[in-house]
């Protein structure tokens, strides 16, 4: 049921002027083709079950043409009763639209940090790397000048092993 239901409200004077002509929700229903529960929902004022604006003011001319009650004085006192769910209505909508909206900033949001991110682990890598690069081209030349003991510089520096000699083989 809406918040703004009353014994005044638009949903009783409904209700009120459907017993006095001494129609049922049911004979109604037949003859409007409306549902049972939509016409009990508007006699409720209970708005959220109800479809669209549109609709609603059609079920409120065919019910009242039905049992005899004038449409336009029952539409005026729709309005009122309807004012304010359509006003909460609206601002649950912008709401929503809101939230959608800020929902949509934050991929963006997102994306140009990873992007960041990336950008500073790439240059982290080849700063690092060329400074690798910078002390092994430094070290190379100091490499070349040390001087190598007299033993060593007549060796081969991957001598290949030598195998031991067989008996009765000659050589």
């Amino acid at each position: 049921m809406s918040e703004g239901q009353n014994k005044n409200g638009f949903g009783e004077y409904l209700r009120h002027q459907r017993e006095i002509r001494g129609f049922s929700l049911e004979e109604i229903s037949s003859q409007t083709r409306i549902g049972l529960r939509a016409l009990k929902a508007l006699e409720a004022e209970d708005w959220e079950i109800l479809p669209a604006e549109i609709y609603i003011r059609g079920f409120i001319r065919s019910y009242c043409e039905t049992i005899g009650l004038d449409p336009n004085e029952a539409l005026i006192r729709f309005e009122e009763a309807y004012a304010p769910f359509r006003r909460h209505k609206t601002e649950k909508i912008q709401e929503m639209s809101y939230e959608k909206e800020s929902q949509k900033e934050i991929p963006w949001r997102l994306i140009a940090i990873l992007i960041l991110v990336i950008l500073l682990i790439t240059g982290g890598y080849f700063l690092f790397f060329k400074e690798e690069k910078k002390s092994a081209s430094q070290l190379a030349p100091l490499i070349e000048e040390i001087p190598l003991k007299k033993d060593e510089a007549n060796t081969p520096k991957n001598p290949s092993p030598t195998l031991p000699k067989l008996p009765g083989s000659a050589e």
